[in-house]
């Protein structure tokens, strides 16, 4: 898989050890048309994110596949189309969706309506967008980069913004990855797509 047309490859700090030529740090290309035609434009009813269901008391969360994927996104078309794209690839993939960045913390810190292990198996990656409604991505980020239970798991933030401010800010709070969105489908999906090969080999690689 190549990289997205029409950007060069030119790897911010740390963004290497994700994907050398692909997962680069794009200029700033602003939000998703709402208007493309494979947007969801309203919340669904169901989320169709949990695609399989969780797993048993007693099970070994670190050995057990599929790959588990904590997706933190408010913008429903946007966590509609990541996860579309997710769905179509080869790595089988159980992804949990949360709209903000204090849910996101409720799953990752097992508190409030998740407060066992079973009702939130520890994600393999957390996938993030940063200006979340309430509690933001960089408070999110800030608390698994500083917790000894959650700070091995990468992060890579995933948003509309590509301000050098956000990056730095980004990387100083030890963010695995940071990668802006395209403003095109295509480039979008093909991002996604170059993320989960990254994410197959290595993932594949621990089994």
């Amino acid at each position: 898989m190549g990289c997205v047309p029409g950007y060069p490859a030119q790897p911010h700090t740390l963004l290497t050890s994700i994907l050398p030529e692909c997962l680069v740090t794009l200029p700033r290309l602003g939000a998703l048309p709402a208007a493309t035609p494979t947007f969801m434009n309203h919340r669904p009813q169901t989320d169709p994110a949990q695609t399989k269901p969780e797993a048993p008391p007693g099970h070994d969360e670190d050995t057990e596949t599929p790959l588990r994927l904590l997706l933190v996104e408010d913008n429903p078309a946007h966590a509609q189309l990541i996860i579309r794209i997710i769905k179509e690839q080869d790595l089988p993939t159980r992804i949990h969706h949360v709209y903000d960045g204090q849910t996101a913390l409720d799953y990752l810190l097992r508190q409030g309506s998740y407060a066992t292990a079973e009702q939130a198996p520890r994600p393999h990656v957390v996938l993030l967008n940063l200006y979340l409604p309430g509690v933001d991505g960089f408070e999110v980020l800030r608390t698994v980069k500083t917790s000894d239970a959650l700070q091995s798991i990468p992060v890579i933030v995933l948003t509309s913004s590509a301000s050098e401010r956000d990056i730095n800010r980004a990387y100083a709070l030890h963010a695995n990855s940071y990668l802006a969105k395209p403003l095109d489908f295509r480039g979008f999906e093909e991002m996604i797509i170059d993320l989960m090969n990254w994410l197959n080999w290595n993932y594949n690689t621990r089994l």
